[in-house]
């Protein structure tokens, strides 16, 4: 809204800022996707102190599928935004640490930058942690100073402060587990620079100085860990939520089956980070190690920040975003160092030496190893396989970029080298070599050089401009071909795929003609279109948002999941069998919508996630027994699933091998291709529609009375078991 409201004031100076709401909306992804790519510019750069990394950087962020996957116009969300935040954060800490000068501004910077992070997404915990990790790794390796102090110390302050004032966040800065080592941080931060000022002037030696700080460090961390499990006991501190929790173990033990079933919250399969990734993929671990190379408190970071995220993005699908800033910069550092350290050696003016001679041919070896490697044929499958994902059958067409055979080896397209004319290109100009094997790219190779050669007429200063003429051909010697066309081209076509539509598919029918899937629309259009405007529908809460959005009918569970006890009554209506379900629909709902995408090949439908339905039901109704609802590869059904209203609505008409019939739901609209079906509730309680919303009309206090409280239930359990985790 204050975008909007900018806009609309820059609107009387001139008529191209005129815009809406919805254009705001569906271009902001895109804008605050240009913001994290200026911010990882600036991080990769402050990390390398290259300007060539920092530029390839972002070229990298740019379009890396990882960061696309929320930075595409119309993917408006809380992570389009926090993406920018984020990346803003972590460059304004790192470069509060270059100087003493640079801590208070800095510092103070990164701490507004937190805050508005803490504002935009629930994710700051992550920011937060990584960058008292960060402090923490520094004072481990013997890199405390007084501008670490100073700007970990304003960048807490500020940021808990800030924080405190988010509603939603409220008291959990103080008392939530996954916060608190960030604190601690900042207590012992705290205790090593008082304890450094009065050891100075003691004047006591080196030796006795540092032991005495560790050992007051271990009684510190000694004590706070038995403050914890006092405060833990006594209920003043909260212990990790369960999403964090399913972070360190297995995504199907985190006692919560509500984050259990959300699919961005199970693991990572390998094949993502090829989609997400690509070649960063390879590469990126190789820049990591790169700075090991003379490191600094940035290059510290980004050694932190990889490890990190790579680790967490491994643990949950959707955290595969947070790795792109990381991996950007990590795979510009073996980009874009070595070329600019060759280019460098090879074209400062030649001194006649044995260490100048050996400088030139190390650079040429490292250049010859790089485009070598940007043309080195990758072990990628031949043609599309069947995988298992979530228990069914999906196919992965050819050129996604999946191995499907690690232990191939490397297979180089460059030729063998001439000997003779290899030695004479030595003696003119040594980027001849890497021109001679791109005569298959000509083309663009000319092109590139050509838009070279014409930037670097501009500058006056001749060894200047020779440089930036010789670095440019390099530069575009990688552009024209090999890995890098192959990681852009799948970058642009997985883009394509990301910009689309979610609830419109495309296919080719049995002719090979396009043909385009739009079920779900035409479902919520009949409900608008249809029923009553006072209508309510009962569907699984994946899809309340688009019934409320598109269909403009209420429905009675959104993509909210905060209330699991809500998400549960409604999982027991699905799972009960006919008669017991509609004895609770009847005083909720009007209408009842399923998606049944299995009739068109697809094997996500409702049928699909009914087990996480029956166990979330089953964590609050104990009369609800989960193990009893099960359905195998086979698509044969448990007796408890045949019975269930989802069952019976999902297969109703369309599997007559079944012979079902319906009492108590009447078939109001089937979609074109069968993937989403619409029934009508008979006998609806017409006392209970009446009754004020948001509340549960009276007729449903016997059911009610059966389910327990999640969480207490949970908590009784950890106090039963002596556990506190």
């Amino acid at each position: 809204v204050f975008i909007l409201r900018f806009l609309q004031w820059l609107e009387q100076f001139s008529p191209l800022f005129k815009t809406s709401l919805n254009d705001v909306c569906v271009y902001m992804p895109a804008y605050f996707g240009a913001i994290s790519t200026i911010f990882t510019f600036l991080l990769a750069q402050e990390a390398s102190g290259s300007g060539w990394v920092g530029v390839t950087a972002a070229a990298i962020m740019a379009i890396i599928p990882a960061h696309l996957m929320r930075s595409v116009a119309g993917g408006f969300d809380n992570e389009s935004v926090a993406v920018a935040a984020m990346v803003c954060t972590f460059y304004l800490w790192v470069r509060a640490l270059r100087t003493d000068r640079s801590a208070v501004p800095f510092g103070i910077l990164s701490g507004l930058s937190y805050v508005y992070m803490v504002a935009a997404w629930g994710g700051y915990v992550f920011v937060l942690n990584m960058v008292g990790l960060h402090a923490a790794v520094l004072v481990i390796l013997g890199r405390h100073s007084t501008h670490l102090h100073r700007a970990y110390s304003l960048f807490y302050v500020i940021g808990t402060a800030g924080a405190l004032q988010i509603p939603v966040v409220g008291w959990n800065p103080l008392q939530s587990m996954e916060q608190l080592g960030p604190m601690a941080v900042f207590f012992g931060l705290q205790l090593i620079e008082v304890t450094s000022v009065l050891l100075q002037r003691s004047r006591a030696n080196f030796v006795v100085r540092w032991g005495l700080l560790y050992a007051l460090l271990a009684v510190l961390i000694g004590a706070g860990y038995f403050a914890t499990i006092w405060l833990l006991e006594s209920g003043l501190i909260w212990e990790f939520s369960t999403r964090v929790k399913s972070l360190f173990i297995k995504h199907t033990k985190t006692g919560n089956p509500l984050v259990d079933s959300v699919a961005e919250h199970q693991h990572t399969p390998t094949s993502v980070y090829f989609s997400y990734l690509h070649h960063t993929y390879y590469i990126g671990p190789v820049g990591c190690l790169m700075c090991l190379w003379r490191p600094t408190e940035a290059k510290y970071f980004l050694i932190v920040y990889c490890i990190t995220s790579a680790y967490f993005a491994s643990r949950m699908i959707r955290l595969v975003l947070l790795s792109a800033p990381a991996i950007a910069a990590a795979s510009a550092m073996f980009i874009a160092l070595p070329v600019e350290w060759a280019c460098i050696q090879l074209w400062k003016p030649k001194v006649l030496s044995l260490s100048g001679v050996l400088r030139r041919s190390l650079a040429m070896l490292v250049l010859i190893f790089l485009v070598g490697c940007n043309y080195v044929k990758l072990p990628m499958q031949k043609k599309g396989h069947l995988v298992k994902y979530k228990g069914f059958p999906i196919e992965i067409p050819t050129g996604t970029g999946v191995p499907y055979k690690t232990n191939t080896g490397f297979k180089f397209r460059i030729p063998k080298p001439d000997w003779g004319q290899a030695l004479e290109l030595w003696q003119t100009a040594p980027y001849k070599l890497i021109e001679g094997g791109l005569k298959a790219k000509a083309k663009p190779y000319a092109e590139l050089q050509a838009h070279c050669d014409q930037l670097a007429t501009t500058f006056k200063d001749p060894n200047l401009k020779g440089l930036l003429r010789h670095c440019g051909k390099v530069v575009a010697a990688f552009v024209a071909g090999g890995r890098v066309t192959k990681f852009r081209r799948h970058c642009n076509s997985l883009a394509e795929g990301l910009s689309e539509p979610q609830i419109i598919a495309r296919g080719r029918s049995a002719t090979g003609e396009e043909v385009i899937i739009d079920d779900y629309r035409e479902a919520y259009w009949w409900l608008r279109d249809h029923t009553h405007p006072d209508a309510r529908v009962l569907a699984w809460w994946d899809y309340g948002y688009q019934i409320t959005g598109i269909g403009n009918r209420t429905s009675i569970a959104d993509g909210n999941t905060w209330n699991h006890e809500h998400i549960a009554l409604l999982g027991r209506c699905l799972v009960s069998s006919e008669k017991k379900g509609h004895a609770i629909i009847r005083h909720l709902a009007d209408y009842v919508l399923v998606w049944t995408t299995r009739f068109m090949g697809m094997y996500g439908d409702d049928l699909a996630k009914s087990p996480h339905m029956a166990r979330i039901s089953g964590s609050v109704y104990p009369d609800i027994d989960a193990s009893a609802f099960w359905i195998d590869q086979y698509e044969m059904a448990s007796p408890m699933m045949q019975e269930s209203v989802l069952y019976r609505l999902h297969h109703y008409r369309l599997s007559p091998e079944l012979n079902i019939k319906l009492k108590y739901f009447e078939e109001a609209y089937t979609t074109k291709h069968h993937m989403v079906r619409i029934y009508k509730v008979k006998d609806v309680d017409q006392k209970s529609k009446n009754y004020p919303k948001r509340r549960y009309p009276p007729a449903l206090k016997k059911t009610l009375a059966m389910a327990k409280d999640f969480s207490e239930v949970k908590r009784i359990e950890r106090l039963k078991a002596g556990k506190f985790d």
